[in-house]
């Protein structure tokens, strides 16, 4: 049972040194610390698997039931509808028997065309309408209260969005985690494209383990509910056994369009996910939500800062600004704490990310689930919307901050310049960070970029790769040893400097090949000479005009651009050095851009690319980040 002291520890608590400006809503949240995470109600938890619901067009999608034994009477119901298997992680331990044992009904539904549904999967198609019919069914049970809510991360949160963009009037509250369901931001494809470039390693491990819509089944003539309820049904294996193989060399392998093929995977989308561009007709048949659409449903956003999808954010903003109502737009929320995909869970006194100790960033995120449901599902007072409307965690500092908003008022746009006397290469280079833009002629920073001896990726905001990839920040100091990156550093902090809020760069480029690409990646520097991977970002230069038109390069011209890194929220001590690098690849995270101006995903040539970083009077390459004030940036 939950302590009852958990969210009136999570309350918000004053600063109690220098107070902040009056500008800024910003205050520290305390987290339940001495408590620990919320446990499994009073209720033990009834099963009834494969229920099959009727969608509008016949197709039957299958469900788990689970109740809270011991309660009748009409209940609330949360919804999760998943690609991954409704079944997978059944444990004691498990999320929705949490749910389910503090007496909550809870639906878990496998997608068209997904392990026992039938119909034909195509990412977010159906979503919407198979979402809002379900919604529909179990409002219309005997035993639900006809308030519904959902729950999910990943492509589970990106459902919500298709979802929530309907308006169901029996959605009554939404928790949407580490999603990429934005039409219209720089990452698009289900986050699998970064301004062109696709999430190589990514892309592939999705559609190998999870992205076919094969299963095995009863034959015809069989009634699939009745099939999958018979004990005979345990013997079989609905899913498929994922092909073995070795990520670090089948990625190597041209043309990239027949890598999976060549594992020998089921029929899946990866061929078209990297061959359509953004904005075909495949990726509109696809959809998503859109700056255009209104939402009607309280949601709570979820992600972290080492998540490679970081949409929720965008969805904040979004689902405020198109709100049906005043009172929906107060009700929506974010929260940001420090690790990667979907991870949030796994938060601890030490959390490390990483190869990184990030401090106590402990949350009782269930205890915070538990509460948002019962507000708006069982109608009880809580303490889910007295929480700040944003809350994060600032790493290098240990504290979860919360704010009025996103980003937080009281941040200052500070602009570092790339400065060189054009020997930038590696980090025993002479490129520097300044306050101060160049005053005089500066020649430019050039990189010899050979698609065959690729500028590799480590750490960051990565994902699902199939490999043995750490995810978030790891030391790439002896990657910026490579005379194919090009670093810039500042001077030691004389004093901490915190980061909260968006980081972009602006980079002024040319190059002999007729398409290339630029990587830019930020780190921190510590004492140790130690480089913290912080953020990283792409653009293929033949979308550097926008996506809905492709350019090609000429010799001798330069070409102006900005990178949109996202944001973080990160105190860097005094002492300590903030870094900027430039590569032409970021591999295997990102597929390599032969150079060609071709299409890349077919090719199996390439040719070596001379790509230059200008930075003068006339052209101010820089580097910008939000910076939080110094009383701002203190303990408590």
């Amino acid at each position: 049972m939950r302590s009852p002291g958990v969210m009136s520890m999570m309350c918000v608590v004053a600063m109690a040194t220098t107070a902040p400006s009056e500008s800024s809503e910003l205050h520290y949240v305390q987290r339940a610390r001495a408590v620990g995470p919320t446990a499994n109600g009073p209720y033990q938890v009834r099963m009834e698997h494969s229920t099959f619901i009727r969608m509008r067009d016949g197709v039957r999608l299958s469900t788990d039931l689970y109740f809270p034994e011991g309660l009748s009477g009409q209940l609330p119901v949360i919804l999760r509808r998943t690609p991954y298997d409704k079944g997978n992680g059944n444990g004691p331990d498990n999320i929705w028997k949490f749910f389910a044992s503090h007496g909550y009904v809870v639906a878990q539904q496998d997608l068209r065309g997904k392990y026992e549904s039938e119909g034909t999967f195509f990412a977010y198609q159906d979503e919407g309408d198979d979402g809002y019919d379900t919604v529909s069914w179990l409002a219309q049970q005997p035993w639900s209260n006809g308030r519904i809510g959902t729950f999910g991360c990943s492509y589970e949160g990106e459902v919500q969005h298709m979802l929530a963009r309907r308006r169901h009037p029996n959605h009554k509250a939404a928790v949407i985690q580490g999603d990429s369901a934005f039409q219209g931001y720089p990452i698009t494809g289900l986050g699998f494209r970064q301004n062109g470039a696709i999430e190589l390693a990514a892309a592939l491990s999705w559609n190998v383990e999870s992205g076919s819509g094969y299963y095995y089944g009863p034959p015809a003539g069989v009634d699939r509910q009745n099939w999958f309820r018979s004990p005979w049904a345990k013997l079989y294996r609905v899913g498929y056994e994922i092909p073995s193989y070795d990520p670090a060399a089948i990625l190597r392998e041209l043309p990239i369009i027949g890598l999976s093929d060549r594992i020998g995977a089921p029929p899946n989308e990866f061929r078209n996910w990297v061959k359509e561009p953004p904005g075909s007709a495949y990726w509109r048949r696809q959809g998503g939500f859109t700056a255009r659409d209104r939402f009607a449903v309280p949601a709570l956003h979820m992600t972290s800062w080492y998540d490679f999808t970081f949409s929720p954010s965008t969805a904040f903003e979004i689902y405020k600004k198109n709100a049906v109502t005043p009172e929906v737009r107060e009700q929506q929320y974010l929260l940001i704490g420090p690790g990667t995909h979907c991870k949030n869970e796994q938060l601890s006194e030490h959390t490390i990310v990483g190869a990184r100790d990030l401090g106590d960033a402990r949350y009782d995120l269930r205890g915070l689930y538990l509460d948002w449901f019962d507000h708006w599902l069982k109608q009880r007072d809580s303490a889910a919307t007295a929480q700040p409307k944003v809350q994060f965690y600032v790493m290098g500092d240990g504290h979860w901050r919360g704010a009025d908003e996103w980003p937080p008022k009281g941040a200052v746009e500070r602009r570092y310049y790339l400065h060189s006397g054009g020997h930038a290469n590696t980090r025993y280079g002479d490129g520097r960070l300044e306050t101060a833009p160049p005053g005089a002629a500066q020649p430019a920073d050039t990189l010899t970029y050979d698609p065959g001896q690729a500028t590799p990726t480590r750490g960051g905001a990565i994902c699902c790769t199939g490999g043995n990839e750490i995810e978030g920040p790891v030391d790439v100091a002896d990657i910026e040893m490579r005379q194919d990156t090009l670093v810039y550093t500042t001077e030691a902090l004389a004093h901490p400097v915190e980061i909260t809020g968006p980081v972009s760069v602006e980079l002024y480029v040319s190059s002999d090949a007729p398409d290339t690409d630029f990587v830019a990646r930020l780190s921190e520097v510590d004492a140790e000479g130690r480089s913290w991977v912080l953020l990283d970002g792409i653009m293929r230069m033949r979308y550097s005009q926008g996506l809905d038109r492709e350019i090609r390069m000429q010799p001798g011209q330069v070409y102006r651009f900005s990178l949109d890194l996202q944001a973080t929220s990160i105190r860097i001590r005094s002492g300590h050095r903030i870094r900027l690098d430039i590569a032409s690849a970021g591999f295997p995270r990102w597929d390599r851009n032969l150079n060609t101006g071709g299409n890349n995903f077919d090719e199996v040539r390439w040719r070596v690319a001379r790509n230059s970083v200008h930075h003068d009077p006339n052209r101010r390459s820089s580097l910008s980040l939000s910076i939080m004030p110094a009383a701002q940036g203190t303990k408590p």
